[in-house]
């Protein structure tokens, strides 16, 4: 049910594209992939250059239709990363912008935290490290104890977890997020194309 919900979503928000249109235009920029890295790099090039004559292009009829239709939603915190490697800067960077960008649009998105589970005591220094290292990115990392963690995920059985509490989960494909994220499209140039 919620993937029929989420296929007319995303077939309403593909609704207007029309890709006969394109070959008469004069374009300075065609970003190739309509998922969340194309939209997104288009969104960018338009903030920068309003008058950019750009193109979204993708080989299917719906936005979103490969990775970002079938991504889990997980905005990751940067728990497993390199301190000061350029992936964790980016992740840390990265969620802040998408959780700013998900409250300017009224995107819903669940702050939910992760646990990381020690499931036995040979794993407590695998556990230590990734602590350090969650902290060292700047993430508030809570170490629980089995009664702690059960209080989140009663299921779980361990002997030690941490808890990341800025990761979140959202709906990347949802129409909210295409609709948010779609630049405007070109208007048509009266010039004739170019030779």
């Amino acid at each position: 049910m919620a993937a029929d919900i989420l296929a007319a979503d995303m077939a309403a928000a593909s609704a207007d594209f029309d890709p006969a249109g394109l070959a008469d235009r004069r374009l300075d920029v065609a970003v190739i992939g309509a998922g969340v890295v194309g939209l997104a790099t288009a969104m960018a090039l338009l903030a920068e250059r309003p008058a950019l004559r750009l193109a979204v292009m993708d080989k299917e009829p719906l936005i979103a239709s490969h990775q970002s239709g079938h991504n889990s939603g997980v905005i990751h915190a940067g728990l497993y990363y390199k301190p000061g490697s350029l992936k964790a800067r980016f992740c840390r960077e990265g969620r802040r912008a998408l959780v700013a960008f998900a409250d300017a649009h009224a995107i819903p998105y669940r702050l939910s935290g992760k646990l990381v589970v020690a499931s036995t005591e040979s794993e407590l220094g695998r556990l230590g490290d990734l602590a350090e290292r969650g902290r060292a990115n700047g993430l508030a990392i809570t170490e629980l104890t089995p009664g702690e963690f059960a209080e989140f995920e009663p299921n779980v059985r361990g002997v030690r977890a941490l808890r990341a509490r800025c990761c979140a989960a959202t709906a990347f494909a949802g129409s909210r997020w295409i609709m948010a994220a779609r630049p405007s499209r070109p208007t048509p140039d009266p010039s004739p194309p170019g030779p």
